[in-house]
Parts: C-alpha cells; sequence; structure tokens
C-alpha cells in the first residue's frame, strides 16, 4: 500500500429594493428552491434563513447571490456524484490532444538528509525500495535525521517542484529522468536521494488519474446550461400551474 500525498519532515453598500421587488425576488427564490427540490438534488435550505427575509427588507443583490451560489453548489452535487468513471475514461481516450504534457511529470520519494547522519548506508538501500515495510523504516529515519521527506509515489509533482529542492545540477534533471530512476546528489551540508516510479515526460499524453478532476469539470461545465435551462423551465411552468405570473396587457 502507498503512502498518499507526501509526509512533511521539514526542519528546517447595497441598494436595498423596496418591499414589491423584495417580496417577488422572495418568490422566485422560493420557487428556485421549490423547483430544483423536485429535480431530488440533495441540498437543503435553512429554514431560519429564509423566515428572517419575511420580517426585514430583502436586499435584491442578495437574493441575486444566495441563487447563484446554490446554483452551483446543486450543479456540483448533481453532476459530481453522475459523472461515472467510464464517461471520464471515455473522455479521456477521445480527446488525447487536450492532454498532451506542457511540463514533464513524476512520481516518486524524495529525502534531503545531512551528510552527517548515521546509518547511510541503510537508507541508500531502503529509499529504492517499495513496500510498507521499506516505507515505515524510512519514516522512522527521517523523523530522526532528514530535513525534508516527501513520499508522492500516488501524486504527480512536476519535474521542477522537485529540481527547486536539489542542489545546482550539471545538467537539467529532466534529461537524468529518461536515463534512470534513483539518484544521489550532494552538497557540502546534505545528501539529497529521489527515487523516481514513473515519469511522464513533456509533449507525452497526461496520465488519467492526472487529469481525472479537471475531466469532471469539463463534463460537468458541459452539462450545466441544458440542466438549468430545464430547471428555468420547469420553474415557469410551475409558475403558470399556480397562477404566480400575472400577464399585463
Amino acid at each position: 500500500m502507498l503512502r498518499a500525498g507526501s509526509v512533511g519532515c521539514d526542519i528546517g453598500k447595497r441598494n436595498r429594493g423596496g418591499g414589491n421587488s423584495a417580496e417577488l425576488n422572495l418568490r422566485l427564490l422560493c420557487g428556485f428552491f421549490e423547483s430544483l427540490h423536485c429535480h431530488f438534488i440533495g441540498c437543503q435550505v435553512e429554514a431560519l434563513i429564509l423566515l428572517e427575509f419575511f420580517d426585514k427588507p430583502v436586499d435584491d443583490s442578495l437574493i441575486e447571490i444566495i441563487t447563484a451560489q446554490t446554483q452551483r453548489r446543486l450543479i456540483e452535487q448533481k453532476f459530481s456524484s453522475e459523472t461515472a468513471e467510464e464517461d471520464i475514461e471515455r473522455f479521456y481516450n477521445a480527446n488525447e490532444r487536450l492532454f498532451v504534457l506542457d511540463e514533464s511529470l513524476l512520481r516518486g520519494l524524495f529525502l534531503k538528509i545531512s551528510n552527517k547522519s548515521h546509518d547511510l548506508s541503510d537508507i541508500r538501500k531502503l529509499y529504492t525500495r517499495q513496500d510498507d515495510e521499506s516505507f515505515e523504516e524510512i519514516e522512522k529515519y527521517s523523523i530522526r535525521n532528514a530535513a525534508r521527506c516527501e513520499f508522492f509515489y500516488d501524486n504527480w509533482r512536476t519535474v521542477a517542484e522537485i529540481e527547486v529542492l536539489l542542489p545546482p545540477l550539471e545538467k537539467p534533471l529532466e534529461t537524468m529522468l529518461k536515463d534512470n530512476g534513483s539518484f544521489e546528489f550532494k552538497d557540502e551540508e546534505y545528501i539529497y536521494l529521489l527515487n523516481v516510479s514513473e515519469f511522464a515526460p513533456k509533449g507525452g499524453i497526461e496520465p488519467l488519474d492526472h487529469a481525472r478532476s479537471r475531466i469532471r469539470g469539463l463534463l460537468i461545465n458541459s452539462n450545466e446550461v441544458s440542466y438549468m435551462r430545464k430547471i428555468k423551465e420547469d420553474l415557469y411552468d410551475a409558475a403558470i400551474e399556480k397562477n404566480r405570473i400575472i400577464f399585463h396587457q
């Protein structure tokens, strides 16, 4: 079981609407929530908040803000749960051109250790291993000796993010990653150990697990316009049915 994320060891004035306008907007807002409820969306509106509107002047812009924020939250709740993994994978496979990397990514482990630390030979053997027992030993060693320790086997990092943690290099780290997976660098005070489990080069296709959250957002946004149009149509139809709309001739 890989460690998630990293194990940190750093040492080192608004205008108020009139009564009729406020009443109309409040009805529209309540109708909006009612219509959304009919779509079986799990969002609750605090009853006390709505009751306050009946006793106090209602700021029109506040109504708009609440409606917009609620709309966004409901959309995210609905489509986040309805966006299946197969939809994400299908979009990813059909649109590879959208996922060309403009910077290289990697996964792995980074350690920065004082060159005066004890048992350096042991950690040199451990840091290239990717099993639970070795991870535990590395964590214990890091607590005692490491100036910095980061596990990112489960999370992609850019090469640039990792390179700034290293001492000055003779050549770019990215060029080294094409030929090797384990590295040791030194300066006058520290030893830097880097073990790379996966490397995704610039110009290649972005890994699915790195692109997944962005794809989910794209799919949610693509459904938003049609979904909200349907909500507004339902709201209008319900208002007509309940004689809440008055047509002036």
